[in-house]
């Protein structure tokens, strides 16, 4: 080999050497930036897991208020029940103590009726008796 052959071949070695050098630096910065990606991804992942369970936990919790509620909305709706029975029984119960004093009312009005024309009738034969009892007296005078 001649020595120009020889230069050549080293200049050569040396170009594919600093390619080399060159193309591990890339390799080496691609692999930190792959590094730096999956610590991203694992991080997001992570992050995307606790979301996830605190999602879970937020719609546990409102189911659980739900039932709760409509617990509580139920009971209202039996109470509200209960409580239209009783307006309704009491209702009746007014309406037939009303019937009852108003019965009891004419009954009293009736007699208070009768009572006085009784009285009218007594106050007539007491007038007419003392009548008598005058003009008797006044026959005998």
């Amino acid at each position: 080999m001649t020595q120009q052959e020889i230069t050549n071949l080293r200049n050569q070695l040396q170009q594919v050497h600093l390619k080399e050098t060159e193309l591990n630096k890339i390799i080496n910065q691609t692999n930190l930036k792959l590094t730096n990606t999956e610590n991203t991804l694992k991080h997001t992942q992570e992050t995307l897991q606790q979301t996830q369970t605190k999602l879970n936990e937020v719609q546990e919790k409102a189911k659980q208020e739900k039932q709760v509620k409509q617990g509580q909305i139920n009971t209202l709706q039996a109470e509200k029940g209960e409580l239209q029975t009783q307006i309704t029984h009491l209702t009746q119960t007014n309406t037939e103590q009303t019937r009852t004093i108003a019965n009891q009312l004419t009954q009293l009005n009736e007699k208070d009726t009768q009572l006085t024309k009784q009285k009218q009738v007594l106050t007539q034969l007491l007038n007419n008796h003392q009548q008598r009892l005058n003009n008797l007296g006044e026959n005998n005078d």
